[in-house]
């Protein structure tokens, strides 16, 4: 479907909106360079969403048709709020590495290190590609990974990762036994630092410090299993800041970091929960899950929005596309009931399509939010250039464009 010639000016605006609003097969993609932050100039971007986008052309399925403000309530109350200056809006990316941003070092269908989390993954370019927008956002959160997997942020010291499920993707944590300390480097400018750690009973304490600030000493016993937080402050806003945990008795399990800074509370802040290898069913039916593990996590988060992108490693696995849907119904219902909104991110192109496609049509047919990238990209992604030779995991122009796509779904 085509539109006005968007050379012939805000006339052509004015008519093409209407196309906008009406049509059923809108496309989403903006032009990078595209940076003005006015009205004319998003609604100018709205319809080279439509006009530019050529892919999967016979295609009844519209990208990302369901998952926009109509449909998420709550992050649009979030993100006007935030808009306004009058709080935060926060966003969590659940999924696995190809949230996590394996590969995304990689400029070429290479693939590059196994790295998570690191600036090229999408959670971290929808906070750029949001902050382009004119919707400040930080990026904002990092899990600690486990074994294969490490997130290069962090310096575990003497620490090995939890062996009891705990944290996102129901094996994403470290576990402080015997004396020691591990860091945390997020190399993003913050002064807040939330430690989020699993509690009950027979856990231990540790003390926590930032660059320049208090230590405060958590003890992570508590009467009532679960995931908790605990804010730490550094004496001031900087990118190297370093958060420093030391154990100090006991044995506690620390699941992630989230970074804020106090100088602009109320940007959107994104959060990356992405553990390399975690299937739905770790996130959502390993032993303990209410109690410590993913959907734990996700509670405890409390996330405006939380965007849910899983199923390759089950089909990998063996998995069908019923279970994976059970397991991914169970996460969404966790994201509604701690109060956000929730919307699945379909998988990326697989070298292995046919399950992988199975499972992104069976979402097309259901009324949750979808962010379609699968229809996005159809088979073509490796022919972009997006995919790496792994034919799993996309380098880093694939994320940025994965991220581009997200970033204009949730934010018309």
């Amino acid at each position: 479907m085509r539109t006005p010639d968007m050379a012939n000016g805000d006339d052509a605006l004015a008519a093409g909106m209407d196309i906008v609003r009406s049509t059923d097969d809108r496309r989403q993609g903006y032009d990078e360079d595209n940076k003005t932050r006015d009205y004319i100039a998003r609604m100018r971007e709205d319809l080279a969403d439509v006009s530019t986008q050529t892919i999967v052309e016979d295609s009844p399925v519209a990208v990302g048709r369901n998952a926009k403000f109509t449909t998420l309530p709550a992050w649009w109350r979030a993100l006007q709020r935030s808009l306004l200056n009058n709080g935060p809006a926060r966003i969590l990316c659940v999924g696995d590495s190809t949230t996590a941003g394996v590969y995304s070092d990689s400029f070429t269908t290479a693939p590059g290190t196994t790295n998570q989390g690191g600036p090229n993954s999408y959670p971290a370019r929808l906070a750029a590609r949001l902050t382009a927008l004119g919707i400040p956002a930080l990026y904002a959160m990092s899990v600690p990974g486990h074994a294969g997997n490490d997130d290069s942020r962090w310096n575990r010291g003497p620490f090995g990762y939890v062996s009891a499920g705990v944290g996102a993707g129901g094996n994403a944590g470290l576990e402080l036994s015997g004396a020691g300390s591990c860091t945390y480097t997020p190399d993003v400018a913050a002064n807040q630092f939330f430690v989020y750690f699993f509690g009950d009973t027979g856990t231990g304490t540790i003390t926590a410090q930032a660059t320049g600030g208090s230590a405060v000493a958590i003890n992570t016993q508590r009467a009532t299993p679960g995931i908790y937080r605990q804010l730490v402050t550094a004496g001031s806003v900087s990118a190297g800041n370093v958060l420093t945990i030391t154990r100090t008795a006991g044995t506690s399990f620390v699941a992630g970091v989230e970074i804020a800074d106090s100088t602009r509370p109320n940007i959107v802040r994104v959060l990356n929960a992405g553990v390399g290898g975690s299937q739905a069913d770790h996130w959502a039916n390993k032993a303990g899950n209410n109690t410590f593990g993913g959907r734990a996590f996700i509670t405890a988060v409390q996330a405006d929005l939380t965007l849910i992108s899983l199923g390759i490693n089950d089909i990998e696995n063996g998995r069908t596309v019923a279970q994976i849907i059970t397991d991914t119904d169970a996460l969404i219902a966790t994201a509604r009931a701690a109060g956000g909104d929730a919307a699945v991110v379909s998988a990326f192109p697989h070298s292995a399509p046919s399950q992988v496609d199975a499972l992104n049509a069976y979402h097309r047919t259901r009324t949750v939010p979808l962010i379609d990238l699968a229809h996005r990209y159809g088979n073509r992604m490796t022919e972009f250039g997006f995919m790496t030779t792994d034919g799993t995991h996309p380098n880093a122009l694939g994320y940025a464009d994965a991220a581009m796509l997200i970033a204009s779904t949730i934010t018309t």
